[in-house]
Formats: C-alpha cells, sequence, structure tokens
C-alpha cells in the first residue's frame, strides 16, 4: 500500500500553536507501525479547512498525483484537517473513488474501503462542519459584544484615528492632515489633485488588506479619498455593520456637519 501523507493548519490555529509538524509526527509513526510506504507529504500550512481541497496550494498537487495513480491511500491526522465542510469532503471523496484512492483518518480509525465507514466519515464531516460554524458563531458574538462596548474592530482604521489602550477608537497624529484633506476638497481640489499632495509630502498611505494579510499602501489613491470623505466616522459616528444589525458607537469627531 502506496500513501499520500496530509496535513493542514490554518492562521488561526498557528496563532494558537498548532502546527503541521504535531499532525506529521504522528502520521510517519503510524506509517512506520503498520509497515506502509509513503509516497509524498502534501502540507498546507496557514491553510484554513474551509476551501475546497483543489484550491489547496498542495491539496491540488495532491488531487493530481492521485489521478496519476502514485499512491492509493490519502492519510490524515484527522478529518477537519482534511476538510471542515461537508459539502467539500464529499466531493473530494467522489474524486478520489473515482481515482482507487481510499481516504484514511489516523487518529479516528476511520477509512472509506466499506460502506459503514463511509457512512461514519459523513457523520464526522458533519461534527467537523457544526463545530467550524460554532465557532465562527461564538467569535462573531464576542466581536459584536466588543462593539457595542464601544471597543474597536480589528479591521483598517479610518485614517487620522488610532486605537486607545483600552480598544477604544481616539484621535491620532494625522488627524490634522485628514481635517485637511476634507478642507481642500471643500475647497475645490479633485481627488487627484489631493492624492498629488499627500504623495508629494510623503504621507504614508496606511494600510492595505488583501486576503487576511496586512500591507503597506504604496501610495494615495482617488477612491481612497473617495471612501474617505463618505465615512461617518469622521463626524463622530463609528459604524459597524454586524449580522445582528448596524452598531454605532461615539467617536472623537473631526469636522462638523458643514463641512461633511
Amino acid at each position: 500500500m502506496k500513501v499520500a501523507l496530509y496535513a493542514r493548519v490554518s492562521s488561526d490555529e498557528q496563532r494558537e500553536k498548532e502546527t503541521v509538524q504535531n499532525q506529521l509526527e504522528f502520521l510517519r509513526k503510524h506509517v512506520n507501525l503498520y509497515q506502509l510506504q509513503v509516497y509524498k507529504e502534501y502540507i498546507d500550512d496557514g491553510v484554513t479547512g474551509k476551501i475546497p481541497l483543489h484550491d489547496r496550494p498542495y491539496g491540488r498537487d495532491l488531487l493530481h498525483d492521485a489521478r496519476e495513480k502514485r499512491f492509493n491511500v490519502v492519510l490524515f491526522y484527522k478529518l477537519d484537517r482534511f476538510s471542515r465542510k461537508l459539502r467539500h469532503l464529499l466531493d473530494t471523496y467522489d474524486t478520489l473513488e473515482s481515482y482507487d484512492v481510499n481516504i484514511i483518518s489516523a487518529t479516528e480509525h476511520l477509512d472509506t474501503s466499506t460502506a459503514s465507514r463511509r457512512f461514519t466519515m459523513q457523520i464526522l464531516g458533519a461534527a467537523a462542519e457544526l463545530e467550524r460554524e460554532s465557532i465562527l458563531e461564538r467569535t462573531s458574538q464576542g466581536r459584536d459584544r466588543a462593539r457595542r462596548n464601544g471597543k474597536a474592530h480589528g479591521g483598517a482604521l479610518p485614517f487620522g484615528y488610532t486605537v486607545s489602550e483600552d480598544h477604544k477608537i481616539i484621535l491620532g497624529s494625522d488627524s490634522s492632515i485628514a481635517k485637511e484633506i476634507f478642507h481642500r476638497v471643500a475647497n475645490g481640489e479633485t481627488l487627484s489633485e489631493v492624492c498629488q499632495w499627500l504623495n508629494a509630502s510623503g504621507t504614508s498611505a496606511g494600510w492595505r488588506y488583501r486576503r487576511a494579510k496586512h500591507k503597506p499602501a504604496s501610495t494615495w489613491a482617488p477612491s481612497r479619498i473617495s471612501k474617505m470623505l463618505r465615512n461617518p466616522v469622521y463626524l463622530g459616528k463609528d459604524s459597524f455593520k454586524a449580522k445582528s444589525g448596524e452598531i454605532v458607537n461615539d467617536a472623537p469627531a473631526l469636522i462638523d456637519e458643514v463641512l461633511y
């Protein structure tokens, strides 16, 4: 029997000190115990389990090699390492079955070689999805509760503001520049002209977010100014759209209604 080892942790799990190495050590001991031949190790480190296997960097490679008949079993630590959505799990299982490849969970004593075991896999897959949804729900409720208590959310802050030690939104060192932006537009400057002024003065463009990672934005763009001019936080209304409805907290006002 030739097996492929698959290990995965998400970015959130990494922050909680979970590592793929823990999974790999267990899997290596497993194959040694049962004297299995390992074809290759596929490691998706910092990849969420809510996306399909074929959309993960090494998951895609695993499916390609399965199609090429390079192994006949996929071995992983636990079913939720393979997938946290039942629909994706079943789709992946159907794909691997068409390649004559079984899946085995090393810690749950589960494989898909019999009908009863496939049924057990579906139950465990549903449980993994429920666990994930429960975690997301608790996280969302905790975030909304913090927002109702006046704490700033974890996203990008409006230009000109920062966060205090008790996580409240306060005016930052760039607040005077933010106010100047409003005055310049009110006095007739175009958004492009305001961007030219900001870029020429070396004013930091703050942060931009992409796939949960934040990087410094290189230059100011008119779209950034346009969003800024429409943000009610500068009037003292820190608004946040939660699942339970809009949450509005007080914030230090930078301009008045007339200028806005």
